[in-house]
């Protein structure tokens, strides 16, 4: 999804991001209540955002809706594409949490790629969910201490790990049960 109020600059991004596989383009939006409003339907995983909107010049800017979808939208990868590329803007911006600050008239043709990195990071991402949805770690704890393996256990758990503890008094069954128990940690 854009923010820009050029209807340009839109389209050419829009023609870009749709040359990408498993890419949506969910649309463009010329001021700040409109993007409120597309992101709050479409809920985009990436925002494209223009520092300078016409419409909302006097009241506010692209810096200020980032810094409202930082918070409201913590996940969400937002691209800063304007041509107010001064130091200043950048700093302010990756300070407000921007993810990518580009200067639309030197970095226009790195926005496919930086989404494409995007979306690899996303599907890696979804891979670890997958994999670690519904298995159990499993702990192998030398018990030299009373006490340590519970407060291992309940630390994990307490902090959303599902886990398996398990506890033994020796080296030489600590060594067998890397065998046979094949612990994760």
């Amino acid at each position: 999804m854009t923010v820009d109020d050029s209807p340009v600059i839109a389209e050419r991004l829009e023609f870009m991001l749709s040359e990408i596989d498993s890419v949506e383009f969910l649309g463009n939006a010329l001021n700040i209540p409109a993007a409120f409003q597309l992101i709050d339907q479409r809920e985009p995983n990436v925002v494209i955002l223009d520092i300078h909107l016409k419409e909302d010049l006097l009241v506010a800017n692209g810096v200020h809706l980032l810094i409202q979808l930082r918070k409201k939208y913590p996940q969400m990868k937002i691209i800063m594409l304007t041509n107010l590329a001064v130091p200043q803007y950048r700093s302010t911006c990756l300070a407000f949490g921007a993810d990518y600050f580009f200067d639309k008239t030197v970095d226009f043709e790195k926005i496919p790629d930086i989404v494409k990195s995007i979306q690899l990071e996303k599907l890696e991402e979804s891979k670890t969910d997958n994999r670690t949805a519904g298995h159990n770690i499993k702990v192998l704890h030398l018990e030299d201490n009373p006490g340590d393996a519970e407060i291992i256990s309940r630390y994990l758990r307490k902090n959303g790990v599902r886990c398996e503890v398990k506890v033994v008094d020796t080296e030489v069954e600590y060594k067998n049960a890397l065998e046979q128990y094949n612990p994760d940690i």
